[in-house]
Order: C-alpha cells, then structure tokens, then sequence
C-alpha cells in the first residue's frame, strides 16, 4: 500500500514485559497491513532504546509518576497526529490515554494484556486500578483480550461482547525454534543433569515457590535434577532464602535477566510453569516452540493451547506435589516426553504465529475505521 494508515500505541514503559516484546512484534508486523505505528510511553527506559534501535518511532513524556500533565501532553499529540486508531496498554496508559482521547472521535482500542487481581497484590493498589479502569472503559470502542479467560473476565465485569475481540499473541517461532544448549557447560553441571528450566518474573503470581518445594520430593528420587531460574523481581530474595531452608541450593541456579532465551530453552529437558494467572502464558509457547515438554499449571490463557497428557501436563495450583509427580514423570519416559514435543511444536507454529497476531490486529483498527 502506498498510503498508510497511523496507529499510536500508549504505554507507561517503564518495565520491558510481555506487553513492551508485544507491542515491538506488532509494529513491525503492521506496515504489512496497511498501518504504520508510533509508540506513546511515559519513561526513557529500556523500552523505548529498545524501540529507536529498531527504527520504531517513539516519544517519551518525562513526567512524574502520576502527574496529570500527562493527560495535557497526551491531548496535545492526539490533536497533532490525528491517528487513525489509538491503542492503549496498561492501566495508567489506559486512562490518561483514554481521557485525553474524549471527543476527538478517534477509535481507542486496548489490549488487556493480564487480569488486575493479579497484577495488584496490594488491596489498596488494587482498588485504585480497578476504580481507574471502571470509570474509563465506557469511553473505549473495542477491548483486545489476548485469551479466551481476559474475555471472561472483561463479561463479567461489564463490557459488552460486541466490543471485544479476542487476538492470541504470536511468537517469532523460528526464532525460538532454533538455538543451542549452553548452560550445560556455563553452570558446569555433569553431563547426566536433568535440567528444569523456570523463565519468568520473580513475584509471587508466578508460584515459583511450588517448583522450589517441588525439588526435594524430585531429588530424592532422581538426585541428577538441577533448577535453572531465569528472571529477576521484587521475590527474588524470598526464592532464594526458602531455596536455602530446603537445603537445595546445590540444585538450583538463579541466574537473573537474561536475553539469550532460545538458547537457555534448548538447555532445559524440561519447563515448568505453576502461575497463579496468565495473560495468555508466552514463555509457555516459547519453550514448546523450542521442543521442550512442559509442565504448567491450568490457568488463564494457558488453557487455550494446552491440553493435558497431548501437548503438555497439567497440574493444579499450588500443588508441589503435583509438580513433582509430573517431572518425575518427564524424566522417566521418553516416549511420552517426545509425543508431547511434537504436537506442542505442530499446535505452536499453526497458531500462534506473529503473522496472524498483526492480521487480526489490523482486522480490528479497520472495523473500527469503517464505522466512523
């Protein structure tokens, strides 16, 4: 296409999560959709570096943490850009972006990336999220939610239906497909460990503490097993001090943030996820696009790509003993292990591509453009 459409991304930026990767992915996916993207964001940080480097164009509003010159700041690039979509991510983003978006009959989209219980641990945080987002949402057009659980969630609070899509993230599967074992010989671990690998956020949503708990019962029996934990976060030092109580420190590894992912996947014989909640679950993909059998708890947006004893095993919340029962079983049998591998590879790469992610993507912004 030669004339493009605009589409302007709002997000605090401050972190570089799933939804900072998501959005990147995006809008590099769009032009070929028609949609050229600008990303709006509230901090310099390593998100937005991240965004010049790959020629994305971004601005940064260097305001305090909650200082409504944002919204006059937002108001003002709306009125200068006239997009022809607004995109929102994130609570603060949602609502200033959807304040300074009122009246200007521009299409406001967000992308509910997670669902807020979980996100806010705090009940006074929580109240104040939710309170943001209640008195906000009428004045979206259309909800994204990246799961079929998010989509419950937005019903059972109040959004109608018709106003939400349902859009899977995708992943670069042949990025994550290819990679080589290296934390073998980092680690200098003997060449009979059984490496179970954790890559996440180190809070307390992501149930790291039940893989901990989950070692003892599994070294008992196979005294090879070695846990490798990629990622940092504010339970970090929590993990690492219970990691000491159960006298397993020899077997586990923290080994912080790490951006050479594809490579620590095709390290590990075995991934574990036992969230208390899920967006949608990428790092779940991502090992299964690496051909790594999982083991992951049945939550949130896991659910719409897992399924028990054929792609991965499935285990309850906050069941060590579950955990357990289910490496055990990994390590034990091959032949299960490698049929799980090639039907989570086959269901990986037929569905969740990057590409049908931005078609669908774009699919909304026009539905939404018609209608004006």
């Amino acid at each position: 296409m030669n004339q493009y459409r605009r589409a302007l991304h709002v997000i605090g930026g401050g972190e570089f999560g799933g939804a900072e990767q998501h959005i990147i992915q995006l809008l590099s996916l769009l032009p070929h959709y028609g949609y050229m993207g600008k990303v709006v964001c509230f901090y310099e940080a390593e998100f937005s570096q991240t965004l010049r480097k790959q020629g994305i164009e971004v601005e940064v509003l260097q305001h305090g943490r909650f200082d409504f010159r944002l919204l006059s700041s937002l108001k003002r690039i709306f009125s200068m850009e006239k997009p022809d979509v607004i995109h929102t991510h994130g609570v603060k983003a949602n609502f200033f972006g959807r304040l300074a978006a009122k009246n200007l009959e521009i299409p406001l989209v967000t992308t509910v990336h997670s669902i807020l219980r979980f996100d806010y641990q705090n009940n006074l945080a929580f109240l104040v999220a939710s309170n943001m987002e209640k008195w906000t949402r009428p004045l979206n057009d259309q909800f994204i939610a990246i799961s079929h659980s998010i989509e419950e969630s937005l019903l059972n609070e109040g959004v109608p239906q018709d106003k939400i899509s349902i859009v899977h993230h995708g992943i670069d599967f042949d990025r994550y497909s290819s990679g080589k074992s290296i934390l073998r010989e980092e680690l200098s671990l003997p060449e009979d460990a059984y490496m179970i690998g954790v890559v996440s956020r180190l809070v307390e949503a992501k149930g790291i503490e039940y893989v901990l708990e989950a070692m003892p019962m599994i070294l008992k029996d196979k005294p090879t097993a070695h846990l490798i934990i990629v990622g940092t976060g504010p339970y970090e030092q929590h993990l690492k001090k219970l990691t000491a109580d159960l006298e397993i420190q020899d077997h586990v590894h923290f080994i912080g943030f790490r951006k050479d992912i594809p490579d620590l996947l095709h390290s590990f014989q075995c991934f574990v996820s036992a969230s208390l909640s899920e967006g949608l679950g990428l790092n779940v993909l991502e090992a299964m696009a690496a051909s790594v059998p999982v083991v992951v708890s049945g939550v949130g947006g896991i659910l719409d790509f897992t399924e028990d004893e054929v792609n991965g095993l499935l285990i309850p919340l906050r069941s060590s003993t579950d955990i357990a029962i289910k490496i055990l079983t990994l390590m034990q049998d091959d032949d299960l292990s490698r049929q799980l591998v090639h039907n989570a590879v086959e269901r990986v790469k037929t569905h969740f591509s990057l590409d049908s992610m931005g078609k669908k993507t774009a699919d909304v912004y026009q539905k939404l453009i018609d209608k004006e």
